[in-house]
């Protein structure tokens, strides 16, 4: 049908690569944002965008968080039921763990309700938590006061594009890592196929990839392991830790 071709095309909007000079900007207009009403706002918007940026969540997501949702022993966080009803925990940065513990704090001190079922951005009204419509029209305003949106009109950057920065964004930087990795250590930048050897246990769940002058381990266990690379010189150039 042309018409619905036509209409679906209509309704395409290009994603928006925020980049991290704009996602600063924004998390200075939240956190200045004239709320004498409602004092808890300006943080729980800070924190909102920081969740959308630093773990790719969706308005829909955030709303829903619960206050037991959050590890911050383990340092990650449940996303539960989003969409086609799929779950998930994330791991978070330790810049984006102090940031929730912070705003944990602020809304404690505020009266916040500390029972794991209570909704994690909260406020004073029923049903004491934000509501997606509520959220996405605050959001938007951050977005216009920062210049980024026009005043008026649907044209411009919208919150959802937060998760397709935060995955370009965050692809760019390991990339980066590597290339600064390669060019550091001459072995990674060979592509001899034969010069590549790999070494693997599977009962203990380690890996090794060897090229000359590196060694690559990668633990594909659910715990600790201790993993002999056999040379009492190496010393560690880049790790993960979940």
């Amino acid at each position: 049908d042309r018409v619905i071709e036509r209409q679906a095309v209509q309704l395409y909007r290009r994603p928006y690569i925020y980049s991290e000079d704009e996602v600063r900007r924004l998390l200075g207009m939240a956190q200045n944002l004239p709320s004498p009403r409602s004092p808890l706002r300006p943080l729980t918007l800070y924190t909102m965008l920081v969740l959308a940026y630093c773990a790719g969540l969706r308005i829909g997501e955030l709303v829903r968080l619960n206050v037991g949702d959050i590890d911050f022993r383990d340092g990650t966080i449940d996303v539960r039921d989003s969409k086609f009803f799929k779950s998930r925990r994330l791991p978070l940065a330790s810049s984006v763990v102090s940031a929730l513990r912070h705003y944990v704090a602020v809304r404690e001190q505020a009266g916040g309700p500390a029972e794991p079922s209570s909704g994690l951005f909260w406020h004073t009204r029923p049903p004491g938590r934000y509501s997606q419509v509520a959220t996405h029209m605050l959001l938007i305003r951050i977005l216009r006061s920062a210049g980024l949106k026009p005043a008026k009109g649907h044209v411009g950057p919208r919150v959802h594009d937060m998760r397709h920065a935060f995955v370009v964004n965050r692809m760019l930087a390991w990339y980066r890592a590597l290339v600064r990795l390669r060019r550091s250590l001459p072995g990674f930048a060979g592509g001899e196929p034969w010069a590549t050897r790999v070494h693997c246990d599977e009962q203990e769940g380690w890996l090794v990839l060897e090229r000359p002058g590196v060694l690559v381990a990668v633990n594909l266990a659910e715990r600790p392991v201790k993993v002999d690379l056999g040379d009492e010189r190496a010393r560690l150039v880049l790790a993960r830790v979940p």
